[in-house]
């Protein structure tokens, strides 16, 4: 449990780090409010999980039955960018955020 949720702070480190360089840098971007269904129409991936940033940003990971992926990262008023993109998505505990037992 503890090395996961070590992972898990190191991963959103990161992408704290990278997400000023994505907004400067011209990122795929479009309206909030446009995103899902974009990704929905374009990938057929639809929002699997969203998690909310000390510093107000808000990252979404879209996921398909396919297994491609996106996240995107979102400042408070701001438009959604896609911050990475892939495929074999898939979840290493499926009965919960959190496993029963520890990993």
């Amino acid at each position: 449990m503890r090395r996961h949720m070590t992972h898990l702070l190191l991963t959103f480190s990161l992408f704290m780090m990278l997400a000023p360089r994505m907004f400067a840098q011209g990122a795929a971007c479009l309206p909030s409010a446009d995103m899902p269904a974009a990704l929905a129409r374009i990938y057929k991936e639809h929002p699997l999980a969203t998690a909310l940033t000390p510093q107000n940003l808000l990252i979404d990971i879209y996921v398909s039955a396919k297994g491609t992926w996106t996240m995107t990262i979102t400042q408070p008023g701001g438009p959604a960018c896609i911050i990475a993109s892939g495929h074999d998505f898939s979840l290493m505990h499926r009965d919960g955020l959190v496993p029963a037992t520890p990993t």
